[in-house]
């Protein structure tokens, strides 16, 4: 069970916590061994894993998503159209970012006793291909190198690793999830 994905907006740090401890019992009544994912506010992202009181249970995962730096990741994105393209992504900088961005997530799951999960990243696909590939495999290793498990966002759309049309890996990604 997932309790909530991407709270935002009057969904703050504080209702989403009150949410996760009310909705733990009452799952836990009919699915006593089932895992069960919580995440903070904030769309989900790191910032509201940060702030959030997740209340431990032994079959519990915390949950955060991670698009940093979001003028790279969402670049060209219909969606966010004041995300302005030609952002690139690679430097020692941008690499020291995400590491200690990733190392925050790592520290909140130390301190709070519970396995996280990067429950989604990816960069849009209107970013050049050689540019997602390099970020997403950076994002991925690091996430492995900090004991966290991971799902890409997404398989065949905006974010796409797989070309449908095609019947195929878009192969640098493919590389990037999957070495």
């Amino acid at each position: 069970f997932e309790f909530l994905n991407e709270p935002f907006g009057k969904m703050d740090a504080e209702i989403v916590n009150a949410m996760n401890r009310r909705l733990l019992p009452l799952v836990r009544e009919r699915h006593p061994d089932s895992w069960i994912i919580m995440s903070g506010s904030g769309w989900g992202h790191l910032d509201g894993l940060l702030e959030a009181d997740i209340p431990y249970d032994p079959r519990a995962i915390a949950t955060f998503h991670f698009y940093e730096p979001f003028n790279f990741t969402h670049q060209g994105a219909t969606f966010a159209p004041h995300v302005p393209v030609g952002r690139e992504w690679g430097s020692a900088e941008d690499r020291e970012q995400l590491q200690s961005m990733m190392a925050a997530a790592a520290e909140w799951r130390d301190e709070h006793g519970m396995p996280l999960f990067l429950g989604e990243f990816g960069p849009y696909e209107g970013i050049d291909l050689a540019a997602r590939a390099q970020w997403t495999r950076a994002v991925r290793r690091e996430a492995e190198r900090l004991g966290m498990s991971w799902c890409y966002f997404d398989w065949a759309t905006t974010f796409r690793v797989y070309d449908v049309s095609r019947e195929r890996w878009l192969m640098s990604m493919r590389h990037a999830l999957i070495e």
